[in-house]
């Protein structure tokens, strides 16, 4: 899949679990990275995305943002014109 979601989560992170909430609500695929306490993958976000909060999304190779960003986009229909671009 071209434009795969990847998210970098803690579970129980409030914002976290309702990104994830979301993109399963509209049965949308996603590949879930947990963060959790892996300092290598805390390291691999923050060098992906610049960003040290959670959730970090990215769609494809683009960095979307977080959990509002990712309201935005599915607010504005661009986040179904992206995944529709396979």
């Amino acid at each position: 899949m071209k434009n795969l979601i990847e998210m970098y989560v803690v579970e129980g992170h409030k914002a976290c679990d309702l990104a994830c909430q979301f993109l399963e609500s509209r049965g949308i695929p996603f590949k879930k990275i947990v963060v959790g306490i892996d300092m290598n993958l805390a390291v691999e976000m923050w060098a992906r995305s610049g960003c040290h909060t959670l959730p970090q999304i990215f769609i494809g190779y683009d960095h979307v943002g977080g959990l509002p960003e990712l309201l935005d986009m599915a607010e504005s229909g661009e986040l179904d014109k992206v995944l529709a671009e396979n």
